[in-house]
């Protein structure tokens, strides 16, 4: 049988000091080493560089190379997230180092002869990996950009560094040059070649059973990119780490069921990997790339954009933004996402019909919520609005996008129920009340916004709430609509159970509109609650447009 692999044993200066480079190539995941793993390597390296393990040599482990001739540098298949730490551990060293000669043998570990890295990283983290690790004298160099512009491998490239920085520093001269001398001659690396990127890719796929587990997004990457046609899977590869950077790996995945729901016209759940293999095929360069080009580009970048709307900072203020904003309090119903990126990755923000649309879509998607709309019927709403999207008829008055009568009635019972306390979006609908009255051209959400009952739940016997209220008729209201509002959890401290009178001024003074409209009350009894409960449903509605 032709196996085309091989291996040897070498030191990390004669594998880092020959005559290759050496290059991350696209299917792989970002640098995912956090602090735990930097620190238990050094430690480990420390440890047999004192000798005291009983060992003078470590083995540092194996890495997996794509050695082709046509190629000028070797493409590390496995073992980049311990290289890209070893790299950023003898750079702290070189540039630590007094001793000329140790410090030139430690800097051609890291640098070629023309200043070249030795070590390529992925397009995402190469310039920050080569301006603050590799380059002469840039362990030490400061970091003065906005942390949110980083990328997780970036990030985890910083912290590492800081990390490692700090141990390293912390030695004396003589153990930080014990430890270059053993991090270079004696340190092991096992070195497996391989002659076929398909080979490669295999391995990869299997030989990751240590360090930070891949994730089904790391493989779909590989699968997908490695198909990608030879001219696009560049661009593809940017666009793909770009929304990684964004999102993060959690997010990826429920944006890969998305981009399937909308080419599908299905609602799943599971492997994103599954459920988008089944609707394209990843089979053909021409498929794949498309798949990138045509879909995860435009669908995902609305996507980041949906999920900070409203939040994140650089964000354009605005009645589309707002509207994205309310979507987002719509919660355990979010299948509205899939026609509200279908529309956006269609058409741009400032289309005469993107508010129209969005405000019609957040009226029935907090209808869908309120009356607790069956998951299947719900999910084929919303499938039933992207075929509108389609076909431009979407806005029509009577298509799937609108709120019916009926539906409308049954909200409205839900709303001036006595158990609304006890629904699981209370606080979203209290926030989206507060927006109404509030007036701002952003909208923002504050982390200490908490539910308060104006008629208290537990009162004190003697407190005049006994005597306004009546337990056996008027005790139900309490969980109603009309007897909520908002509060930070120091207004909530100062109010606490204390009669309406003495509340008033702590309403008087609150965060939220919704709570300073309350205290223009001068009392608060049944009738107060029946009032205020009709009077938010009814401004619900009409800022909703259901009239």
């Amino acid at each position: 049988m032709n196996v085309p692999i091989a291996s040897s044993c070498e030191s990390v200066e004669s594998v880092l000091s020959g005559p290759h480079k050496f290059q991350v190539p696209y299917f792989q995941r970002g640098y995912a080493w956090h602090e735990e793993h930097a620190s238990r390597l050094l430690t480990d390296l420390l440890t047999h560089a004192d000798a005291s393990s009983g060992l003078d040599w470590y083995p540092l482990g194996s890495i997996i190379l794509t050695d082709r001739p046509d190629e000028p540098a070797l493409e590390i298949a496995d073992g980049h997230q311990r290289l890209i730490t070893l790299t950023i551990i003898l750079s702290i060293l070189r540039d630590l180092e007094q001793d000329r000669t140790l410090r030139t043998r430690l800097a051609r570990c890291v640098l070629d002869q023309d200043g070249s890295p030795r070590i390529v990283a992925l397009v995402g983290m190469r310039d920050l990996l080569y301006d603050f690790v590799q380059k002469e004298g840039a362990s030490a160099r400061p970091y003065e950009a906005e942390a949110s512009d980083l990328s997780p491998s970036e990030e985890a490239v910083l912290d590492n560094r800081a990390v490692l920085a700090t141990r390293v520093t912390e030695l004396s001269a003589a153990m930080r040059s014990r430890l270059g001398e053993f991090l270079l001659s004696r340190t092991i690396l096992v070195q497996v070649a391989v002659r076929d990127q398909a080979a490669a890719r295999l391995l990869f796929t299997t030989m990751h059973e240590t360090g930070v587990r891949l994730q089904t997004t790391d493989l779909l990457k590989s699968r997908v990119l490695g198909r990608c046609a030879e001219e696009t899977r560049e661009r593809a590869q940017a666009i793909w780490e770009g929304l990684e950077a964004r999102l993060g790996h959690d997010r990826m995945d429920a944006l890969f069921l998305n981009i399937a729901a909308i080419k599908s016209r299905t609602v799943t759940a599971g492997r994103p990997d599954i459920a988008l293999g089944q609707v394209f095929d990843f089979q053909s360069p021409d498929e794949a790339s498309r798949f990138v080009l045509d879909y995860l580009r435009p669908i995902g970048m609305r996507h980041a954009e949906m999920l900070n709307a409203g939040i994140d900072p650089k964000a354009t203020p605005g009645p589309v933004f707002r509207r994205l904003q309310y979507l987002s309090w719509v919660i355990r119903h979010d299948t509205w996402r899939l026609p509200a990126l279908h529309w956006l990755s269609r058409f741009d923000y400032e289309h005469p019909h993107t508010l129209p649309f969005l405000k019609r879509l957040e009226a029935l998607a907090w209808i869908q919520m309120i009356n607790a709309a069956e998951p299947y019927r719900r999910d084929r709403r919303y499938l039933a609005i992207l075929e509108e999207i389609d076909q431009s008829s979407v806005l029509a008055l009577d298509g799937p996008l609108t709120v019916t009568a009926t539906e409308r009635e049954a909200a409205r019972t839900v709303l001036t129920g006595n158990n609304l306390a006890r629904r699981p979006y209370k606080l979203f609908l209290l926030l989206r009340l507060n927006a109404i009255y509030d007036g701002d051209a952003a909208v923002s959400v504050s982390p200490e916004a908490t539910m308060e009952h104006v008629f208290p739940q537990r009162p004190a016997a003697m407190s005049q709430w006994t005597k306004d209220f009546r337990p056996a008729t008027d005790s139900g209201l309490r969980h109603t609509l009309g007897n909520l509002t908002l509060l930070t959890e120091a207004e909530q401290n100062r109010a606490g159970n204390l009669d309406f009178g003495i509340k008033r001024d702590v309403y008087a003074a609150s965060a939220f509109a919704l709570t300073r409209r309350v205290a223009e009350r001068t009392t608060w009894n049944a009738a107060d609650i029946r009032n205020r409960t009709n009077e938010l449903v009814r401004d619900l509605f009409t800022d909703l447009g259901l009239g």
